[in-house]
């Protein structure tokens, strides 16, 4: 009897344990997100200055900013204010350790998310007619300029110097699936001041196709950009070792410019 009342005690006893775990983790986390919301200075634009250009990017609902200040850095991302009314305005929450705007930034990402819809935006703007460009998949980022961003062709390609809109082309060796890459680099600017580094896959399943992921320095606004880009309308299989720029990255490029210059914080 004695055993059975024991037993019945341990029992309890776990049961309690494990109900009050989960309680106090919701307790502590709600403690903790309310305590970070009395922290920080919620914003409906975002001032920063990205290499040398001041940009205001204001609240769509799939922006994430990486901030760096005093030290540290963290990622401020458009989000929904604590007790918000349904279909209220999304704001940053940006914590005061990063200082005073505009806040120096690296990277703007734009990224695809299940509910992208920014109703929020004016559709005459600029800055939505550039987004236009993109889909409704955004999935492109502004980081600023870095002096190694040619590494992400390896070395084989960095010595190399090609002709105004040209690219230098290598290629890896098919593996077992039958898929290898493509890699792709132009040293030399092309008429418009961009630089242009491909990474290109060639994907067999669910049917034969290329995708590339593409970084574009912008020699006149000083700032990178990149994109996966699914679908390219240009035959990889056909690139020679010393290929013109396809028109996409071209097309890209020019449209993350227009992007830029749509964000650009007006002279006071």
């Amino acid at each position: 009897m004695k055993t059975g009342l024991n037993l019945l005690f341990v029992l309890m006893l776990g049961v309690s344990f494990g109900i009050l775990v989960p309680v106090t983790q919701i307790f502590l986390e709600s403690k903790r997100e309310a305590q970070r919301w009395q922290d920080c200075t919620s914003l409906d634009a975002l001032p920063i200055k990205i290499g040398d250009r001041l940009l205001t990017v204001p609240v769509l609902d799939n922006t994430d900013v990486r901030i760096h200040g005093h030290n540290m850095a963290k990622n401020v991302q458009s989000e929904e204010a604590p007790n918000a009314e349904p279909g209220a305005p999304l704001v940053f929450c940006v914590p005061a350790v990063l200082g005073a705007p505009p806040y120096e930034a690296t990277t703007v990402s734009l990224h695809e998310g299940p509910r992208s819809k920014n109703f929020g935006l004016d559709s005459s703007s600029d800055l939505s007619n550039s987004l236009s460009a993109f889909g409704p998949v955004y999935g492109v980022k502004l980081h600023r300029h870095r002096d190694d961003w040619d590494s992400i062709v390896g070395k084989s390609l960095r010595s190399l110097a090609e002709p105004d809109g040209r690219m230098t082309v290598r290629r890896t060796q098919q593996d077992r699936f039958g898929s290898f890459d493509v890699l792709a680099y132009g040293r030399t600017p092309d008429q418009n001041g961009f630089r242009y580094a491909a990474r290109c896959v060639r994907w067999e399943f669910p049917k034969p196709n290329w995708s590339c992921n593409l970084t574009v320095v912008d020699d006149v606004i000083g700032i990178d950009y990149s994109r996966a880009l699914y679908y390219i309308p240009d035959d990889v299989d056909l690139w020679t070792e010393a290929e013109s720029v396809p028109q996409s990255f071209v097309d890209f490029a020019l449209d993350m410019r227009r992007l830029v210059k749509s964000l650009e914080t007006p002279s006071p």
